[in-house]
């Protein structure tokens, strides 16, 4: 079974779940495409220094030069030291795989180019754009997504945030089929992932995405062997969620919760 990724940039999380799908699953990945769009998180660097402050951002920036100095240790050593998993990069040039960026996978020239691949499946991680009609059809086997939340709960942005925001003492990951609303369509796979009340969001993340990237092999090898069981998602308004506001970040900091 041919797979495309498409994501958005991130050298932290994504690449692990990668290299998880290559070694644990049969299907081959033709093509990993970046989506840089205004909705991407790389895009939200202001956004996110208002909101959580100088010092986790700045902790978070110290975290991201540490991983590019590993990932150039890894690269000049062959990818001998930690496998080629530090950056998007290099998970696809250590497997021989192309990476590209694009603004928007509803554009007729990607789509034109996915045709050409003859896909079987798309997989998204954290994809920053809705979908269309065209690019869900494509692949016989549809589009799936990974959501780090138990859907239909926490729906929509930064599901790590508001989970930390509220005080809930649980999350999950969820796999689910996509269609033309964001997070709306049939669960797959999930899983509920236990919080502690000192994780951070990057901490809510990396658990979340781990289990996550675990769910994404259970569920292509399911849809390979035509045993997949989708249930209702159920979504309604109530449990979307959309950026932080002002008031949200003061709450988040007030309750002790912090970014990184």
């Amino acid at each position: 079974m041919k797979i495309v990724i498409l994501t958005q940039s991130d050298d932290f999380f994504i690449p692990i779940n990668i290299d998880a799908i290559l070694k644990n699953s049969d299907a081959e990945t033709v093509m990993v495409a970046v989506i840089n769009s205004k909705g991407s998180l790389s895009n939200k660097k202001s956004y996110f220094l208002k909101g959580f402050g100088y010092v986790s951002s700045a902790r978070y920036a110290l975290k991201i030069v540490n991983q590019k100095f590993q990932d150039l240790l890894d690269r000049v050593f062959s990818w001998k030291i930690h496998g080629g998993i530090k950056s998007m990069k290099s998970i696809c040039e250590k497997n021989g795989i192309p990476l590209v960026e694009i603004s928007d996978p509803n554009d007729e020239q990607f789509l034109e180019t996915l045709k050409s691949h003859k896909i079987d499946l798309i997989v998204s991680y954290s994809a920053p754009v809705v979908f269309k009609e065209k690019l869900l059809t494509l692949p016989e086997h549809g589009c799936i997504n990974l959501h780090c939340s138990m859907l239909p709960n926490y729906a929509g942005l930064m599901p790590s945030f508001w989970v930390l925001h509220n005080m809930e003492k649980s999350t999950g990951a969820t796999v689910h089929y996509m269609d033309t609303k964001i997070d709306n369509g049939k669960i797959i796979n999930q899983q509920k992932v236990d919080l502690d009340s000192s994780d951070s969001v990057v901490d809510v993340i990396r658990k979340t995405k781990y289990v996550g990237g675990k769910l994404i092999v259970e569920t292509i090898k399911q849809i390979a062997n035509g045993t997949v069981e989708p249930k209702e998602n159920n979504l309604d308004g109530k449990n979307y969620h959309s950026w932080p506001k002002e008031k949200d970040f003061k709450k988040f900091r007030e309750n002790g919760k912090r970014f990184c």
